[in-house]
């Protein structure tokens, strides 16, 4: 006579296991989802909560997007695959929250959005741009300014002359934020000391020069 046996208490654990994850929602605080540009991830974060998620990029790479600090501000970090942090980027709190730097070495990166100590709510995390670091001077500007160049972001004017004449000019994000004013090329602002002038040395494949002077405007 045979016995019919029952599955065993091993078996039943593993099975529960098993139903349990594939029930489980994506749980971004403890696995990695990937990152796709242009699309918007919206997601919650409770107190003490680390959101994560991963971004494939080769050599030399330019990354830029923002988190929307809907109800609570955070900061975003990214860790390359060795766990090294590579970015840190405390926002101000409230609106958006941006992030922008080159990554020299292709592999998978980590993002992270952690909230505020002790603060919990909504955020939505954009990825604009994932591009080569660009070779064009007027590019790699544009680059380089992309943290600063938004109708939330203070802003700057940027001009390279060689030999009296305008090479390039440009100008990025506002002048005042509080009356919504966009900065411009001749827009002027408080520097600091204006009985200094300063100079540096700078080279471009395409902009060269010997040195790079400031001169107290009219």
């Amino acid at each position: 006579m045979f016995h019919r046996r029952g599955p065993s208490p091993l078996s039943v654990l593993v099975l529960l296991a098993a139903l349990g994850l594939a029930a489980a929602p994506w749980d971004t605080a403890a696995q990695a989802a990937p990152l796709q540009r242009g699309r918007t991830v919206r997601g919650s974060l409770a107190a003490g909560d680390t959101a994560r998620y991963s971004l494939e990029v080769r050599d030399t790479f330019f990354v830029f997007g923002e988190v929307a600090q809907i109800s609570v501000p955070v900061t975003v970090r990214v860790l390359d695959a060795e766990g090294q942090q590579r970015g840190r980027f405390a926002g101000p709190g409230v609106g958006a929250n941006r992030f922008a730097l080159r990554l020299d070495k292709g592999g998978t990166y980590t993002l992270q959005v952690i909230p505020e100590e002790g603060r919990k709510g909504d955020y939505a995390l954009t990825l604009h741009r994932v591009e080569p670091v660009a070779k064009d001077p007027a590019r790699l500007v544009e680059q380089l300014m992309a943290r600063y160049d938004g109708p939330e972001s203070p802003g700057a004017a940027v001009r390279v002359w060689r030999a009296g004449r305008t090479l390039y000019s440009r100008a990025f994000g506002m002048a005042n934020l509080a009356y919504r004013i966009p900065f411009r090329i001749d827009t002027r602002t408080n520097i600091g000391s204006t009985r200094r002038s300063t100079r540096w040395p700078c080279r471009t494949p395409r902009w060269s020069c010997v040195s790079a002077a400031w001169e107290t405007p009219s």
